[in-house]
């Protein structure tokens, strides 16, 4: 017993100190699972996915009916906005670009009152640009955009999570 613990106790023990950090891996377990939830949108098409994906590995359960759910979350507005941050002083071409996706989120549980009403949530990237590589950069704005979004729907989880504690729907 002592040698397997002397094995493997070596290799619990950064396992251990990562659990006690509080450290979590890119995407995993961020907010409250909300019991019976459902998500609509207006012009946030792709903000709510993100959302309704989020919800999902959280432990919700998704409604396809208002309904049906305990919980409502509404996305709204979505804007994806490109902003030139630099110039190259020498060419005059771009060198930098920041995204913003910004939305608003609403929260009401099953009487109708509004836990969250029409909070704005925004969340920002920068990044370099090759004018060089421009297929190269068009892909990798696509993926930042994805990024955003997945991003954006953990800050409003989490939003979601803290509105709901302790409130029963």
């Amino acid at each position: 017993m002592s040698r397997c613990l002397a094995r493997v106790g070596p290799l619990l023990l950064p396992l251990l100190y990562l659990a006690a950090c509080g450290f979590q891996l890119r995407g995993g377990g961020a907010g409250v699972a909300l019991a019976r939830v459902h998500v609509g949108e207006a012009n946030a098409a792709r903000l709510a996915e993100a959302l309704r994906l989020a919800l999902e590995r959280a432990g919700s359960s998704l409604r396809p009916e208002a309904g049906e759910a305990d919980w409502r979350v509404r996305v709204s507005g979505e804007r994806l906005a490109r902003e030139l941050l630099s110039v190259n002083p020498s060419t005059g071409k771009a060198e930098e670009y920041q995204l913003s996706l910004y939305a608003r989120l609403r929260l009401e549980d099953r009487q109708g009152q509004v836990l969250i009403r029409d909070e704005p949530v925004q969340v920002l990237r920068e990044y370099s640009y090759d004018p060089a590589q421009a297929l190269a950069m068009s892909e990798q704005e696509t993926e930042i955009q994805a990024d955003l979004r997945r991003y954006w729907a953990r800050l409003a989880l989490e939003r979601l999570g803290r509105a709901a504690s302790g409130h029963s729907p």
